[in-house]
């Protein structure tokens, strides 16, 4: 279950994505001349969130990595390969990082790409969510539960 590479973007492929969205020059701004670490994490937060979103929908400047649409093809059939496979009442453990697990998200509930890619802003570090699966079908049981990490002061996005 290998992770997106949608975080490259921010790295030299950048500088593509200003030329072909300017509306994303204000944002890239920001997060240059923050200082501050709340101020540094916001701004983060908002320039990822409009190239995450300009990757979903396979706009220009985002052809260097892979697509959303292979990542979602990719982890969807790893994860049929684990709901095929032989035996009752099991019981299946997969530690991943939040794009596959957006991604099974989106499966469970049938959301839409870029519905899918929203719900994957909520979800914590070390957070479990949990699917129950029978055949074909997959249902949501647990969403972003902390409830094995008591503190707050623990619970982080990134």
């Amino acid at each position: 279950f290998d992770e997106h590479c949608v975080d490259q973007l921010l790295g030299k492929p950048l500088d593509e994505l200003l030329r072909c969205h300017p509306s994303l020059q204000p944002l890239a701004a920001e997060y240059r001349n923050a200082r501050a670490p709340e101020q540094l994490q916001r701004s983060f937060q908002r320039l990822f969130e409009a190239v995450c979103h300009l990757w979903c929908i396979g706009a220009p400047g985002t052809e260097p990595i892979e697509s959303w649409p292979c990542f979602q093809a990719r982890v969807e059939t790893r994860l049929r390969r684990v709901l095929e496979s032989p035996g009752k009442n099991r019981t299946v453990a997969i530690f991943a990082s939040v794009g596959n697990i957006t991604v099974a998200l989106g499966l469970a509930l049938g959301c839409s790409p870029s519905q899918t890619l929203e719900l994957g802003w909520r979800l914590k570090n070390c957070s479990l969510t949990e699917l129950i699966f029978s055949g074909n079908r997959v249902t949501l049981d647990l969403f972003n539960s902390l409830a094995h990490l008591p503190d707050p002061a623990t619970w982080t996005f990134r």
